[in-house]
């Protein structure tokens, strides 16, 4: 097995199509892991999209703009994208 498949395994769980990711609300300043599903990198865009919500536990709902990438949220993000381009 590569390394990165390793990465992808120890990350995803195998399963490359969903995706967690450890967030900071900028309302709140809480950190939390969002299940956003499936992570799509359109190019038409500067920004990923998801397919779920990105939901606080404290705030609710949130847009792209109420939210900050944590370092680990920057790790799993560049995991996804590195996977999508397989």
């Amino acid at each position: 097995m590569k390394l990165i498949d390793n990465i992808k395994q120890s990350l995803f769980g195998g399963d490359r199509a969903a995706a967690g990711l450890n967030l900071q609300c900028q309302k709140c300043n809480g950190i939390f892991d969002c299940d956003v599903g499936k992570i799509t990198f359109p190019a038409d865009s500067d920004r990923p999209a998801f397919e779920k919500e990105i939901i606080c536990p404290k705030c609710g709902a949130l847009s792209m703009d109420d939210i900050l990438l944590t370092e680990t949220g920057q790790s799993q993000l560049t995991q996804a994208h590195l996977s999508a381009m397989d």
